[in-house]
């Protein structure tokens, strides 16, 4: 049996003999996306991130975080930084 997975869907191949057959399942995973702005908000980033990445979704839909600094100077995104290599749903992102 030899299996081929895609983002959305896997197929399975299985030969008996000479009788190959394949099965196709698809799978859709829906994803919230939470796009939230700071700047110079290191006192709170922390407790903001843990508190949205905490949310629970019933399946198939996953949460995603995504941050838009706004050139903080106070050390915001040296936490977001370190947040997003902790956890792969969250992500920042400059803005100027």
């Amino acid at each position: 049996m030899s299996s081929l997975q895609t983002p959305s869907s896997t197929v399975s191949t299985v030969s008996s003999g000479s009788t190959v057959s394949a099965v196709s399942t698809v799978s859709t995973v829906s994803t919230v996306s939470i796009i939230a702005p700071c700047r110079n908000e290191h006192a709170h980033i922390d407790s903001f991130c843990a508190d949205a990445l905490a949310q629970q979704l019933p399946a198939p839909w996953r949460l995603e975080l995504c941050i838009a600094d706004g050139e903080s100077d106070d050390g915001t995104r040296e936490r977001l930084q370190a947040l997003a290599a902790a956890d792969a749903r969250l992500r920042w992102v400059s803005n100027p």
